[in-house]
């Protein structure tokens, strides 16, 4: 499932924030109702990355001021950098990994 590290955080923006939450509260849901059935559900939970989302957020030196105070790797994420993690929900290695709400955020928690 695709969250948002406004899922597992605060955020100003109260609908968006409320609708992550409760993406993260499906995934815990949904793992604990299938893992009988060998299913395994996680959400992953990126931070700001580097999409047409945010293009141009250099332009406003306030909101990436704002978000880099918060993280601490100073720069947006890769899409790579997410489909990696996605990769890594679905492989072998992640098989005892379920209702996880992983961050993927350059280490911004809000």
């Amino acid at each position: 499932m695709y969250a948002s590290v406004d899922g597992i955080s605060v955020s100003n923006d109260v609908p968006y924030s409320t609708m992550k939450h409760a993406v993260v509260g499906l995934t815990k849901s949904a793992s604990h109702q299938y893992a009988n059935d060998g299913i395994r559900v996680n959400a992953v939970c990126p931070g700001w990355i580097e999409t047409d989302m945010t293009e141009g957020l250099d332009a406003n030196k306030d909101l990436l001021s704002f978000y880099m105070a918060g993280a601490s790797i100073k720069r947006l994420g890769r899409p790579e950098e997410i489909a990696s993690a996605v990769v890594w929900l679905c492989s072998e290695g992640a098989s005892y990994t379920t209702a996880a709400a992983l961050p993927v955020s350059g280490g911004y928690l809000g």
